[in-house]
């Protein structure tokens, strides 16, 4: 049960854009609505269980959430110029690579030769594969040329990085978890 109920979250929240996307609206309007959703959610769960809200813990949590926000509008943004099938495979392939190598270069987290070799790794295929989902057929390449949406998507969705990054990293900066 308790394997359920952490995997719940990640289904959830990682479908997050599928849902957006089939139920329309702009990306501002869609963040606009996720973010209420989940004040609404997080404002039920605060009733039963009181977690302790420090001002840091507080701080904290505002501007990791603005970095979320720019995080998720940027992406459904490039939704709108790239579509999702090539959107979600880069952004997530961009903000494994990203918090991967934050993790280790400023916390280091990988301590191991074995943990180094499998980590780089694991590093590269990702990329191989970021790489493999941005390509395009000759018909895209040609219907792009005038347009230039995917150069602009690329560009939005590394702005979107950075806001995902920067949303993970601030809480581990000043060892804030979850509960």
């Amino acid at each position: 049960m308790d394997i359920f109920l952490a995997v719940l979250p990640a289904i959830f929240w990682g479908s997050i854009v599928l849902f957006n996307v089939k139920l329309g609206g702009g990306p501002y309007s869609q963040t606009l609505g996720t973010t209420l959703g989940a004040l609404i959610f997080s404002i039920g769960i605060y009733i039963f269980v009181h977690p302790t809200l420090t001002p840091l813990i507080f701080g904290v949590g505002v501007v990791s959430g603005l970095f979320w926000a720019v995080g998720q509008s940027n992406q459904l943004k490039s939704i709108d110029l790239i579509g999702v099938s090539k959107t979600m495979p880069i952004s997530t392939g961009l903000q494994l690579v990203s918090t991967s190598l934050f993790g280790v270069i400023v916390f280091h987290e990988w301590s191991t030769k074995t943990s180094i070799i499998l980590g780089v790794l694991a590093l590269i295929f990702i990329i191989v594969g970021i790489v493999l989902a941005s390509l395009q057929s000759k018909e895209e390449k040609e219907a792009e040329e005038g347009k230039g949406n995917f150069k602009k998507g690329i560009v939005i969705l590394l702005i979107s990085t950075v806001g995902y990054l920067v949303y993970v990293v601030v809480a581990r900066l000043f060892n804030v978890d979850g509960w």
